[in-house]
């Protein structure tokens, strides 16, 4: 394409030249005598074949014209086709077990860490990649998907771990919550940097004292397990409930200083108020 532009602009740039030079011959022909002589009449024949050579060129501009119209249009509908075409992606790695790649899992946790369930994740990518013209039909199973759920708490634990492993002055929040007539129980922990860190959320059995502290050991030891700390908090944050003081106790026990200090949240109260507003 940009050859057929550079040969039109030569091919422009001769006429121009033509013209002049025939211009300036009329000229010089006007000046001489009416009477014809000789060489007025070759200068006659001369500016007769020029314009035979510039009319020859501009069907020749033309002709190219018309062709770069032609290479456009045919250059348009190619993009066209292109653009219509469903392109087949494949996120296997050529690999032992032929396994997915880094990427793909990448956007499995990104879904499964925003609560999108695992029979879902798959309609969402093949309708958005549609969008762009894209085909994917070797998408995980919900049984491949579940495993990339364990993979995302094992890497979870991995960072707990990295960051607690040079934490000092910890936090532990403590949190238990009935829903639907399940009991839950969560634990954060607080670093000195302002880091706040999900170490677990368990389903237990009862709000019992020594169930509270049993969860939390475990889930403690869960994290320790992929590095030699041991789980030293300064402070612990629980709610007012009289429940919170004998796993305060329980726990601080078993921590070298014996001592922990202990913070009650005062947000309780205002969420019962703010229910009872909503009924």
């Amino acid at each position: 394409m940009s050859r057929l532009n550079q040969k039109i602009k030569r091919q422009e740039q001769t006429i121009i030249r033509l013209r002049e030079q025939l211009q300036t011959i009329k000229f010089n022909f006007r000046q001489t005598d009416t009477t014809l002589m000789p060489s007025q009449i070759d200068v006659g024949v001369q500016c007769n074949s020029m314009e035979n050579i510039i009319n020859d060129l501009h069907c020749q501009v033309d002709d190219l014209h018309c062709q770069l119209d032609e290479n456009n249009n045919k250059l348009k509908t190619s993009n066209i086709d292109d653009s219509n075409t469903e392109k087949v992606l494949n996120f296997r790695v050529k690999q032992k077990g032929n396994p997915y790649d880094g990427k793909l899992r990448k956007l499995y946790y990104v879904f499964l860490s925003r609560n999108i369930g695992l029979e879902h994740i798959n309609p969402l990518i093949k309708g958005v990649l549609q969008l762009i013209y894209y085909n994917i039909e070797d998408l995980p199973s919900i049984a491949t998907a579940s495993k990339m759920s364990h993979e995302i708490g094992s890497i979870c634990r991995q960072q707990l771990s990295a960051e607690l492993s040079n934490a000092e002055n910890l936090t532990m929040h403590r949190e238990a919550t009935t829903k639907k007539g399940r009991h839950f129980y969560g634990i954060e922990f607080s670093t000195s940097s302002g880091n706040t860190l999900t170490a677990g959320l368990r389903e237990i059995v009862n709000g019992k004292a020594e169930t509270y502290v049993k969860h939390t050991n475990e889930i403690s030891e869960d994290i320790c397990s992929y590095s030699n700390i041991l789980m030293n908090p300064k402070k612990f944050m629980t709610g007012r409930s009289a429940t919170e003081k004998n796993p305060n106790k329980l726990l601080s026990l078993d921590l070298p200083d014996k001592i922990c200090n202990q913070f009650k949240c005062s947000v309780h109260p205002l969420l019962q108020f703010s229910d009872l507003c909503q009924r």
